[in-house]
């Protein structure tokens, strides 16, 4: 990656685990990849000035990343996209690639692909959680069943008959008789004879059975990549865990104030019928769902603050009262509403890094789902919890040193002096956040906000609505990901600004009301006071000096 500061360009170089593409070449001859172009003319160029393309060697395997991933990194990728690649073959070095027609990788499949110069080649791609891997094989080495020759021929009478029906011409009466009679004589069981339904329906099925019995029928290379997150035991298919929690609560304590020993609570968050499933196949599935939330404000009682809570679910929840000790587990998940507050699914994915002898996980689809939920915020109780949030920064519990010690580099050296921040940011983004789905359900928030920062701002229980927010194949950062969301509901809540207006009210500030009210009050009464005392007295004073 590179990055220029002050007309300096720094140049960092990381080991990616997280390649977009493994290919693997399982042929006997040297083939070229390249990211198709939007009209599928050629290939997309992968740097200026030089003429270079991915080439797979004989019987190995190559990472690779596409330039418009590259380029466009970390920026978020479009909802709804088409990513192709194609393949070229080359027996005379100097010669001029013709490449073969774009296929998308962006499900999994397994198709014949027309290699120019070459012939019919089998590519088989997997989708996992942050690798696309794409095996090559010769159509010879393909074994074809009876099963697919049966399809491609029902399929080529389908488009026959299909051209039929376009210049069909409706019998006549008599025709028709004639057309019954004269085939009278010979006998067509209908068992034989197939639906062209039928048809469809058992392509469906072998597509449902080829995407699940895919993995098993990859290289070994392939194999070897990917992993189970959960290990299993010899002779064990799944391996199925869950646990189920009552009840928990946080509570933030502080005991930071000057003028006081005393330890107080800020907030407290509560938690009810919290249950984690996680299934082990050949992926992890895991499901964490929550019943009931709630965030409250603990300083309500303490302080003068208008909300005592700021999060908690608009549906009320009738209390569950087993005795989570002598009850099975099942009952418990029974008990259990159905439709709980908040529901993520999860599925991981895990691969084998081999250089480095080490394996890293991925979430390959993530769900989240909110339902109706009411939220109360005051912006004097954000600011104070912000406030000691600062200070559990991990940041503030270091010791640094008095003086920092500079490293002198001479002019001989060949060490470059890197900026703090360069290499900050080079950390970052050599570790991007992968996930090949996610999906955050549409959200229905009731909304209330208090502000008195200049005037006192009410906005109370204004519904507001948020569309459903979905990326496909994010490679990109947590920033970038944050940003995405939050433009995505400020949005909706910029939209939904009519419910909003409705029910907004400015009114002077309150406190600076009673603080105005009070200095009057005192005022009145001190002021006569003092200048009933102090004016005799200065009087005195004043015919005394002089």
């Amino acid at each position: 990656m590179a990055q220029e500061v002050k007309g300096q360009v720094y140049l960092a170089l990381h080991n990616d685990v997280r390649p977009q593409l493994f290919i693997e070449n399982s042929t006997n001859v040297a083939f070229y990849c390249g990211e198709t172009l939007p009209d599928d003319s050629s290939v997309v160029a992968e740097c200026e000035h030089f003429r270079w393309h991915c080439r797979i060697a004989p019987f190995s395997s190559v990472h690779y990343s596409t330039p418009t991933l590259s380029g466009k990194f970390p920026e978020l990728p479009q909802v709804s996209f088409a990513q192709k690649v194609s393949l070229a073959y080359v027996s005379t070095e100097g010669r001029n690639i013709e490449w073969s027609a774009g296929v998308s990788i962006v499900n999994n499949n397994d198709l014949f692909i027309r290699v120019p110069h070459y012939g019919d080649v089998k590519l088989t791609i997997i989708n996992t959680a942050c690798t696309t891997i794409l095996t090559l094989e010769s159509v010879s080495q393909v074994e074809i069943s009876a099963r697919d020759i049966r399809v491609r021929l029902s399929l080529r009478e389908t488009e026959k008959t299909t051209s039929l029906y376009k210049d069909f011409t409706p019998l006549s009466a008599d025709d028709h008789r004639n057309v019954m009679a004269g085939s009278s004589g010979s006998s067509v069981s209908n068992s034989e004879m197939v639906p062209i339904s039928q048809w469809n329906l058992d392509i469906s099925k072998r597509k449902t059975e080829d995407s699940s019995a895919r993995l098993l029928a990859v290289s070994s290379k392939v194999k070897d990549l990917l992993v189970k997150t959960l290990p299993l035991k010899e002779g064990w298919e799944s391996i199925e865990a869950t646990v189920y929690v009552k009840s928990f609560g946080i509570t933030l304590l502080t005991d930071t104030e000057e003028d006081s020993d005393e330890r107080w609570e800020l907030a407290s968050l509560i938690c009810d019928d919290v249950v984690v499933t996680a299934k082990q196949t050949e992926q992890l599935t895991v499901q964490i769902s929550l019943s009931d939330i709630q965030l409250d404000n603990q300083l309500y009682a303490r302080q003068s603050f208008d909300f005592p809570v700021v999060l908690i679910g608009q549906e009320r929840r009738a209390r569950n009262r087993l005795n989570i000790l002598s009850t099975p587990i099942e009952t418990l998940l029974a008990s259990c509403p159905e439709s709980a507050l908040i529901i993520t699914d999860l599925v991981l994915d895990t691969w084998a890094n081999k250089a480095a002898g080490k394996t890293h996980t991925g979430v390959k689809t993530m769900k989240v789902t909110i339902n109706p939920i009411s939220c109360f915020i005051e912006d004097i109780y954000l600011t104070r919890l912000n406030q000691y949030m600062k200070d559990l920064n991990i940041i503030h519990l270091v010791i640094w040193p008095s003086q920092q010690k500079l490293l002198q580099i001479g002019p001989n050296s060949r060490s470059v002096c890197v900026p703090e921040l360069i290499a900050w940011q080079s950390a970052l983004l050599a570790k991007p956040l992968t996930i090949r789905t996610l999906v955050v359900s549409p959200v229905s928030l009731l909304l209330s906000v208090h502000s008195s920062m200049k005037m006192f701002i009410a906005l109370d229980q204004s519904p507001l609505q948020f569309g459903k927010f979905e990326r496909r194949r994010l490679f990109t950062t947590s920033y970038r990901l944050g940003h995405a969301l939050t433009m995505h509901y400020l949005s909706g809540a910029i939209f939904g600004a009519g419910w909003v207006v409705s029910s907004l009210e400015l009114l002077g500030s309150p406190g600076g009301l009673a603080r105005a009210m009070g200095t009057g009050l005192r005022d009145f009464l001190s002021l006569p006071y003092r200048g009933f005392v102090q004016g005799p007295m200065a009087f005195l004073r004043g015919r005394c000096i002089h």
